[in-house]
């Protein structure tokens, strides 16, 4: 959509200035004079910066049309600042509003660096309190935070407020040859909504080195669980090798999600998903998971996620997939019976010749997606991280690779972007959304 002619003349004026900018601030890093750069950084490009949130903002009070076009000319410009911005300091920044003469509050480490331009104030001057001076523009503070609380009730809050930490741990092992070499990986670990199942899932790379053949490298991903309400399930062995069970992808696992209500638990790699299901509806649980569905996935390798009503969705280039489970096959109590076409997975004789040591392997093509939805205004955004909100289960809150923003999409209406989040200082990673609290979510 086309801008104002006031619009286009500040936006084309604030690009130029940004270009220049930017070539001069290149310059002075590449002669090494650091000084003037970071007094140009401080002066020059903080003024940029600022007039371009100035016309984000005004756009957006007025409900401009054409505001989401604004924000995409005006992105690079953003990023920059929030980038370097978030570079200076490595520590743990708070939210809470407090008297920063002394020193920001950080988590102490010996790679945190100061601002050398930082102001500080005088002792004479008034002691009102103010964000940290690397706070984002976009950042809203609260006086009166309230206290966080957690009960053993609470089984997802009790984890961060006894400080537990996730560990992973890769371990090689070796036959005395040395013709092959195992390594293992862990990939994710989530809890289910409700509490009753605890879920990691890994994978092992098998390395053969034959003397007469290139390098061989075949995965064989694993899920390993433990359910906190059963007595006999103990947290200390859901890392054993007893505990784990062999997914039978044949690629290298991506994601992982939990679904409390059907008792599932979805694995995909960049080809095929799967399910599990880790009790029967009368709560029973199983001794070990049942293989419940495979799903045709190419074209969707992105994060997955469950939605209601027993359906499955998974990200793409443009578009998720859809897969509506009620409708679907299930492979049954016979662990044999395929689902689609039977297919046959490339090198698996190069793995290992004497069949001793070949993993268990689905050879079931998978059940196709029942629909896909477009994005509506992101034609080419690749979902690499996503959650759903608990507040409006059509709506996710998403974000790229290598990108500092998100983006909430809705699904039920078109997959309309819905809204835009700005002020992650460096790629997210991670996305956490509290149902106590749905206005609120946190970035890593």
């Amino acid at each position: 959509m086309p801008f104002p002619k006031t619009v286009q003349k500040q936006t084309t004026a604030l690009t130029k200035k940004f270009d220049k900018c930017m070539n001069k601030l290149e310059r002075l890093y590449t002669t090494g004079r650091y000084d003037e750069y970071l007094a140009l950084r401080e002066g020059e490009f903080t003024a940029i910066y600022q007039d371009a949130c100035t016309l984000v903002r005004e756009a957006d009070a007025a409900s401009a049309p054409y505001r989401a076009v604004l924000l995409d000319v005006l992105q690079p410009i953003i990023d920059e600042f929030i980038a370097e911005d978030g570079a200076i300091d490595v520590g743990c920044l708070t939210f809470r509003i407090q008297d920063y003469r002394n020193e920001p509050i950080v988590i102490k480490d010996r790679r945190v660096t100061q601002n050398p331009t930082a102001r500080r104030l005088a002792d004479d001057e008034a002691e009102d309190p103010k964000p940290h001076p690397r706070s984002n523009p976009f950042a809203i503070f609260s006086f009166n935070p309230p206290n966080l609380t957690a009960t053993p009730a609470d089984r997802s809050a009790m984890p961060i407020y006894d400080a537990r930490c996730e560990i992973s741990s890769v371990r090689d092992r070796r036959d005395r040859h040395f013709e092959r070499c195992e390594t293992d990986c862990v990939v994710d670990m989530q809890m289910s909504s409700g509490g009753s199942c605890l879920a990691v899932l890994g994978w092992v790379e098998t390395k053969i080195h034959s003397r007469n053949r290139r390098t061989g490298k075949f995965p064989a991903p694993w899920i390993s669980y433990h359910f906190p309400d059963d007595p006999k399930s103990k947290f200390t062995d859901v890392m054993q090798w007893g505990r784990r069970m062999e997914v039978g992808l044949a690629g290298v696992p991506r994601h992982m999600a939990l679904d409390e209500s059907q008792r599932l638990i979805f694995v995909a790699d960049n080809d095929r998903i799967k399910s599990f299901e880790w009790a029967s509806a009368n709560g029973s649980y199983h001794k070990r998971p049942l293989a419940m569905h495979t799903l045709r996935s190419k074209r969707f390798d992105g994060p997955i996620a469950t939605l209601p009503g027993n359906t499955l969705i998974c990200a793409g280039t443009g578009s998720v997939a859809l897969w509506s489970l009620d409708q679907l096959e299930t492979h049954g109590l016979k662990r044999g019976q395929n689902i689609g076409k039977t297919i046959f997975i490339d090198d698996e004789c190069d793995y290992d010749s004497d069949c001793d040591h070949i993993p268990h392997l689905e050879y079931s093509s998978g059940s196709a997606h029942t629909s896909e939805i477009a994005f509506a205004n992101e034609r080419k955004f690749k979902p690499g991280v996503w959650q759903v909100l608990p507040h409006s289960p059509s709506t996710v809150l998403a974000t790229g690779r290598m990108e500092r923003n998100c983006v909430a999409i809705d699904l039920e209406h078109g997959g309309k972007t819905t809204t835009r989040y700005q002020g992650h200082s460096g790629f997210v990673s991670g996305i956490s959304i509290s149902d106590v609290d749905p206005r609120v979510f946190l970035t890593s």
